[in-house]
């Protein structure tokens, strides 16, 4: 079953967006990859389950290995690490609502779908 790619502000009074000036150079690339990701929603639909438990939602995994792509950070683990540490949890969507995956959930992903 598909995770949804949702974001709340359950545990913070602070939106991620505000966290982040409005200059960063991740803003533009990620409007660009969030309209992308919403056209292959339909997609991803039908790759998915209707019934089980949710998955990590594609479009976090998709944006996560794009931040770890531009950030040039040497593996999934290190990656999720930096992740819960923070420094790009606005482009991911995550807060403490939805914490991030475990490395290993994400790394059998990956190889699942080669």
């Amino acid at each position: 079953m598909r995770g949804t790619d949702q974001q709340s502000h359950v545990f913070s009074y602070i939106s991620p967006e505000q966290r982040v000036r409005k200059d960063h150079p991740l803003r533009p690339i990620r409007a660009m990859v969030d309209k992308v990701l919403k056209e292959l929603s339909p997609e991803f639909d039908k790759m998915y389950s209707k019934v089980g438990r949710p998955s990590i939602p594609p479009e976090q995994l998709l944006r996560a290995l794009l931040l770890q792509m531009l950030y040039s950070v040497r593996s999934e683990r290190l990656l999720m690490e930096e992740l819960t540490d923070g420094i790009a949890r606005v482009s991911r969507r995550a807060n403490e609502a939805h914490p991030c995956p475990r490395a290993c959930s994400t790394t059998k992903r990956f190889c699942a779908r080669d």
